[in-house]
């Protein structure tokens, strides 16, 4: 018997507080669920350093100015391979920091005019700390965690440059913030039909990258298209399947 049947069985029930408890819980599973799916069929646009800086990462204030964490990934190292990046948040949206290697550092950095010290430690768990005037630190299985998360709020693109939804790809992208245009970008990762990444593991590097140089000289996300049109209308691609799964079609509004 379903709990809120239970409830209007037995109102005074011993255990109808617990029951009340689980339906809340279930709801908000469900609300949170919608908020995702929604996000996730509209199309990915320029909001400052929200996504590229905080969204999928940590924040907080050290030496009294406002910081994050985040994972990156270099690509020009051969192969690619994390970073983290960290930054400082000024007002504007302008942004000041730099990518470090994931390895042993124990050193102090300067950047918005003011000298943090970053401690990475990649042994084990791991953690890496920014601090000097308070702190923000972060385990890098919370860090991969936040990722994680992020991902699986992205919009869904498809690989146009397979022209046919026969044998097309879909990605989920995780924005990163960068050093320049060419480090900064969209990290695409192959996903199926319901934006699910089709490597369960969080530290696995995206299969692609699309770089905010690339974007601008291009005028959009050249071979990877959302699935929504740019009045959020359903573009070719798996709607269908997506659809059936969820209950959402892409670009529905509520």
């Amino acid at each position: 018997m379903p709990a809120s049947c239970i409830l209007e069985a037995a109102p005074t029930a011993a255990d109808a507080a617990d029951i009340r408890q689980r339906i809340a819980g279930l709801q908000y599973a469900l609300d949170k669920n919608k908020e995702q799916i929604k996000q996730r069929t509209a199309l990915i646009k320029d909001r400052g350093v929200e996504d590229l800086y905080r969204f999928g990462g940590t924040s907080g204030k050290v030496a009294g100015k406002d910081v994050a964490l985040k994972l990156g990934v270099d690509w020009q190292a051969s192969p690619p391979k994390y970073q983290v990046f960290a930054a400082c948040i000024l007002e504007g949206d302008d942004v000041k920091g730099g990518a470090h290697d994931l390895v042993s550092t124990d050193s102090w950095i300067t950047f918005c005019k003011t000298s943090f010290h970053l401690v990475i430690k990649p042994d084990g768990a791991g953690f890496v700390e920014l601090g000097g005037g308070g702190s923000l630190r972060a385990t890098l299985d919370e860090l991969f965690q936040r990722k994680q998360k992020a991902l699986e709020q992205s919009p869904i693109f498809k690989d146009a440059g397979y022209g046919s939804d026969k044998g097309i790809r879909f990605y989920v992208a995780m924005v990163q913030g960068g050093r320049d245009n060419q480090y900064a970008g969209y990290a695409m990762y192959e996903s199926d039909c319901n934006g699910n990444l089709l490597r369960k593991d969080p530290r696995a590097l995206p299969d692609d990258f699309f770089s905010l140089e690339a974007k601008k000289k291009e005028g959009g996300m050249g071979r990877f298209n959302a699935l929504t049109d740019y009045r959020g209308n359903p573009q070719s691609g798996c709607n269908d399947k997506f659809s059936s799964g969820t209950g959402y079609k892409f670009g529905e509004k509520e």
